[in-house]
């Protein structure tokens, strides 16, 4: 997928409280894991000991829910419907010694 060291993009329409996981990896060492889903009701992108998380979704409705990661910026940015609602710094996705 490309996803170590660079920057990505995931967009996926959900119903909070339906799902906790878009794309998620083993939990394999301290930065290893990967975490594109939900905490919740909240959209949270995580990996390694890096973790966002926007504001909670009302439950029930479908929303079009981005995540991002920006490595020039070094940062992680949540869009819900097109709207930022998070924005964390974070070293860039490390994976775990294999291309994810």
């Amino acid at each position: 997928l490309g996803l170590v060291g660079g920057s990505f993009t995931a967009i996926a329409r959900v119903v909070p409280g339906q799902l906790r996981a878009v794309l998620s990896t083993p939990d394999v060492g301290p930065n290893a894991s990967l975490l594109i889903g939900f905490r919740g009701r909240r959209p949270r992108l995580s990996f390694g000991r890096f973790a966002c998380e926007g504001e909670a979704l009302r439950l029930g409705e479908l929303a079009e829910v981005a995540w991002v990661y920006d490595a020039g910026a070094r940062q992680q940015r949540l869009f819900v419907n097109g709207s930022l609602r998070g924005r964390c710094e974070a070293a860039p996705y490390t994976g775990f010694g294999n291309e994810v």
